[in-house]
């Protein structure tokens, strides 16, 4: 997958990976250049563009096979502690994926609007939201782990790792860990063998490790 940038529009361009040719391109026309856009998923293809701005709005895109578009919806105009967030898209500094693509559906943690922030997941196929589960505190990092999407939430005195059900929000906690192993707001967690890594954009021998590994606790029989 590609995207190409001019002005107040972007091309989507599938790339044969057999030939590097184009398969399919697609051009999307926004109202304005101010607009940022981020690939979600690449099999099925999946784009976000944001507008900024007070009137700005979060779009997700859903393309076909032969790169038309299948679906295109709004995940702005959240309702959370009295006002209302988007579906946060963009990684920080480009580390760690900011939402994930999975079982027919795009899911991930909405921007932070006062202490906490909520879990959302919209359908792909014709983008309703199927549900939508706050948390007592911000949502730091985020990953998928089977048909789970697993997360970090900054609670006190210990962070603590959560799990929300992809298909059916559902949310159960698998433990706490300490503060200490984890760079807030530069730092990727990582799904690996039923495990889980931290890795900390800024991360030292003297402080905060560069990887640190979390043992995900045994499964409830």
């Amino acid at each position: 997958m590609a995207i190409a940038a001019c002005d107040a529009s972007y091309y989507v361009v599938s790339i044969n990976p057999a030939t590097g040719k184009a398969a399919w391109q697609h051009h999307v026309t926004e109202p304005s250049p101010s607009y940022q856009f981020q690939i979600l998923s690449a099999s099925p293809v999946v784009i976000n563009d944001d507008l900024t701005g007070p009137r700005g709005t979060s779009t997700v895109r859903v393309f076909g096979a032969d790169g038309a578009v299948t679906s295109a919806f709004s995940v702005s105009g959240i309702p959370l502690a009295g006002g209302t967030v988007a579906l946060s898209t963009g990684s920080t500094d480009g580390f760690g994926v900011p939402v994930v693509v999975a079982d027919g559906m795009v899911v991930g943690a909405t921007s932070v609007n006062g202490t906490g922030d909520a879990l959302a997941g919209y359908r792909l196929a014709d983008g309703k939201r199927q549900w939508l589960v706050g948390t007592p505190d911000e949502v730091d990092d985020v990953a998928l782990s089977g048909g789970e999407l697993v997360f970090v939430d900054e609670s006190d005195p210990a962070y603590s790792l959560e799990e929300v059900g992809v298909t059916t929000g559902t949310l159960r906690s698998l433990g706490y860990f300490t503060q200490g192993i984890l760079q807030t707001g530069d730092s990727g967690l990582y799904a690996v063998n039923g495990d889980y890594l931290v890795a900390n954009l800024n991360g030292d021998s003297s402080s905060q490790p560069p990887v640190a590994a979390i043992k995900a606790p045994a499964s409830q029989g």
